[in-house]
């Protein structure tokens, strides 16, 4: 999935937005919600079978390998802000995807995503009512 560049993302620990702009928005929550709050070892060259690579995929693993190989990384727990920021993110596309692209880009159900559309956050559709 291709992320938009500078949306939010600032808002993160500097170490999730190495994480988000390595492998993604996506991979980082799956990340976060697995190991927030923990330590995490990443190994220099993980392997196919390693618990890091089997979350997020070989490719990814491989990359944060790269990066941060041999050191063990205090993860944040930053489950809200990230959600925060993909249901912005989700808000912002929405512009020119699908709801079936957008299902099938962030991972979510057709329901989650519609609640995520219908939801005002800056309370940009708060004024009079039809009968007001």
């Amino acid at each position: 999935m291709s992320e938009p560049q500078g949306l939010d993302v600032e808002l993160l620990e500097p170490l999730l937005q190495e994480f988000v702009a390595l492998v993604g928005l996506a991979k980082t929550m799956l990340i976060v919600d697995t190991y927030g709050g923990l330590q995490l070892y990443i190994a220099a060259v993980p392997h196919a079978d390693s618990a890091l690579a089997r979350l997020v995929g070989l490719e990814s693993a491989l990359a944060l390998g790269k990066e941060f190989g041999l050191t063990r990384l205090r993860i944040p727990k930053a489950g809200a802000a990230l959600r925060a920021i993909r249901d912005r993110r989700i808000r912002a596309d929405h512009a020119h995807k699908s709801l079936r692209e957008l299902v099938l880009a962030y991972g979510l159900s057709e329901r989650r995503i519609c609640e995520i559309l219908a939801a005002d956050p800056a309370g940009a559709g708060a004024g009079p009512g039809l009968f007001d």
